[in-house]
This record gives C-alpha cells, sequence and structure tokens, in this order.
C-alpha cells in the first residue's frame, strides 16, 4: 500500500540490496513489492547510517548494535511497520508469498527445508545482516543532493518542496524459478531540506 505523497515531497530510490536465500520445496515475472511505512529520519542521521564513508552507499554496520541507530534499520516490530501500524513480520511475509507463487500451504512444504529457511530469515534481523556486497545499484550522495536541489530550485513558490522521500529496497530472491522475488521497500522521509541543499 502506498502511503499518500503530498505535492511537497519528492521520491527518490537510493538503493537497491539484494539477499538470496536458500529454495523452499514444495513435496508436490514481477516481483513482490512490499512497502513499509514510513520512518522519519534527519539527513544527518541517513548520512551517517547510509554514506558513512563519504559519496558511495554503504551501512555503517557499527551503528547497527546501537539502539539509537538500529531502530531505523531493523526489520522488527515495533519499528517496522506496515498497512499504517500493522507490525510487520519479514518471515511471515515471505512465507505467505512463497505459498501464493507456489499455490500450495506450508503444509507442502518439505519439514527439513521450511526449518532451514525460517533459520535463515529469522537470523536477518535489519539492513545490517544483509550482505553489503550484493548492493545491486546505488546512487552517490552528491547525486541525491544534486537532484533534490535541482527540484527544489525549479519549483514555484505556490508549490515549494518541502521534503523528500529517499527509498532503500533490498530484493530476496531464490534460485526457484516459480517463486517471485520480494522487494522490501525502507521508505526514509526527511522533512527539513533547506538544511540538506544549502
Amino acid at each position: 500500500m502506498q502511503n499518500n505523497i503530498s505535492t511537497e515531497t519528492i521520491l527518490l530510490d537510493v538503493a537497491i540490496l539484494c539477499q538470496e536465500y536458500s529454495p523452499v520445496k514444495a513435496s508436490n515475472m514481477c516481483n513482490h513489492t512490499i512497502e513499509l511505512d514510513e520512518i522519519i529520519i534527519t539527513a544527518e542521521t541517513f548520512k551517517k547510517i547510509f554514506y558513512p564513508y563519504g559519496e558511495n552507499f554503504g551501512i555503517n554496520s557499527i551503528l547497527g548494535n546501537i539502539p539509537e541507530y538500529n531502530c531505523y534499520i531493523t526489520f522488527l516490530p515495533p519499528f517496522r511497520t506496515i498497512n499504517l501500524g500493522k507490525p510487520f513480520s519479514l518471515l511471515e511475509q515471505i512465507l505467505a508469498n512463497i505459498e501464493t507463487d507456489l499455490n500450495v500451504t506450508r503444509n507442502c512444504f518439505s519439514t527439513d527445508s521450511l526449518i532451514d529457511f525460517s533459520k535463515e530469515i529469522s537470523d536477518i534481523k535489519s539492513l545490517v545482516n544483509i550482505n553489503s556486497c550484493n548492493i545491486m545499484c546505488s546512487l552517490k550522495w552528491a547525486n541525491i543532493i544534486s537532484i533534490i536541489k535541482n527540484e527544489y530550485i525549479t519549483r514555484t513558490p505556490t508549490n515549494p518542496l518541502k521534503e523528500v522521500l529517499l527509498i532503500i529496497s533490498v530484493v530476496f530472491k531464490t534460485p526457484n524459478s516459480h517463486i517471485l522475488p520480494n522487494t522490501i521497500k525502507f521508505s526514509y522521509r526527511i522533512r527539513n531540506i533547506k538544511n540538506l541543499i544549502s
């Protein structure tokens, strides 16, 4: 479900990460897109977490253990919600989508593959647990600033740009061609963009 976006806000895809997991075998091309509820963040905190070394995207893994920052990158409730406040479960969401793709219930999955899959997904507690070598593509920090600044400058006084929504997508996929990839979208709302572009 897409949150309501005003004309005072632009959406900007920042990065796509990818995590492969073991196939779940049943005993007998598009993808699933899951949009998490927005996360309010300052530009400084966003940069500290996702651009800690300067221009290139990369998650600062040291911050993953600090509650002050972990709340921005965790997959776990109560911090991650979906559909305006419902607790989000990564394992349950992906399992439900696999059931849909294979047109079977999880009771049809072999027990050993279901246990392995559950263990694998349960170990992913935050974005830090995604293999950072699997960054499929990302914008440089200067690109983000340039895009926002250009949008800010070209707006009219009656339609000013006040906020930006920076999106980080995590793609979960399996070698099983019958199971569609799951894309989890983290949407970070930065409210005061004047400081960001000045």
